[in-house]
């Protein structure tokens, strides 16, 4: 996903057939994003390796609220390291607060087929 307050200052132009278009159609109506935010995810995602899936819009706002929830587990997550850092958990805290984050990055990695460790 891109970030909110990322610029694009690159322009890329290109002609494609109607079928390629009615595709793209389809699957920015069925995103609810814009053509170039498409555009820009299916060859972000194609450069990198990445299998891509903007079916619908269901799935592309699930997407968006589950990248919001991680985020905030990473806040908690820093807040608690910043913690333990400072020395206010036990040992036992600390290897229970591992266990947890390698719970959280297996669930990850189900849900997004992922093989390699995250």
């Amino acid at each position: 996903m891109s970030k909110k307050n990322e610029t694009y200052d690159n322009m890329v132009g290109t002609r494609i057939k109607d079928s390629t278009m009615e595709k793209l159609n389809k699957l920015t109506n069925d995103s609810g994003q814009s053509h170039s935010a498409v555009v820009r995810m299916i060859l972000e995602n194609v450069l990198d390796g990445n299998k891509i899936n903007l079916s619908n819009k269901t799935d592309y706002q699930s997407m968006k609220e589950l990248t919001r929830e991680v985020n905030k587990i990473g806040v908690n997550i820093n807040q608690i390291v910043r913690n333990a850092n400072e020395k206010f958990y036990t040992i036992y805290e600390k290897k229970k607060l591992f266990a947890m984050m390698e719970k959280i990055q297996q669930m990850i990695a189900e849900q997004f087929n992922i093989d390699d460790e995250v």
